[in-house]
């Protein structure tokens, strides 16, 4: 079989907020809250509310991804990485998700090491414990702990929403690169 190139698609779940604000709030910039998706044989593949499967590539509800990164190619055919999903479906469940420690981004990198032997950037694979580690990070983890405690497991879209308020309530981003005041 022909090598099938394999991409990991990137979207921001923040719509441009943790670009922003990222720098004010944890003293380091952010560009975006990666959610990522691993693109190979003409299908997408990613884990949030369980293993979903799109065709064609970048029709889904996140919208466009902000970024394409290149991850080398795959000798495995669509047949055996369908039968690979089916495999570790049962492990990759909703229940299972956790936005800090068992996310979509977590799935990717699995996923890609099955596919070659590769890892999705670390940068992405390790944004949640970077953010975490700052004193935002500190203060924001009880939080969003409590959205995995005792209910059904949010989305990461989900979650980051819920997050939001806390963030000023800002649902848009400003026009201007001055962020408004709480008092506007």
């Amino acid at each position: 079989m022909a090598a099938a190139p394999v991409t990991l698609y990137v979207y921001d779940l923040s719509n441009g907020l943790a670009q922003l604000y990222g720098t004010a709030l944890t003293g380091r910039p952010v560009e975006g809250i990666w959610h990522t998706a691993i693109v190979v044989h003409g299908i997408e593949i990613f884990y949030g509310q369980g293993i979903s499967i799109v065709s064609p590539p970048g029709t889904t509800h996140h919208g466009q991804p902000k970024k394409r990164i290149p991850c080398g190619e795959t000798h495995l055919d669509k047949a055996t990485v369908l039968e690979y999903i089916d495999a570790v479906r049962d492990s990759w469940t909703a229940e299972a998700y956790h936005l800090l420690e068992y996310n979509c981004n977590s799935f990717t990198d699995t996923l890609l090491g099955f596919l070659n032997g590769n890892s999705i950037p670390g940068d992405i694979r390790n944004q949640p414990s970077d953010i975490m580690s700052t004193p935002f990070g500190q203060q924001m983890r009880p939080m969003i702990e409590s959205m995995f405690v005792g209910r059904r497991n949010p989305s990461a879209g989900a979650a980051v929403n819920n997050l939001v308020p806390q963030l000023g309530g800002f649902t848009t981003p400003p026009t201007s690169s001055t962020p408004p005041s709480r008092d506007d």
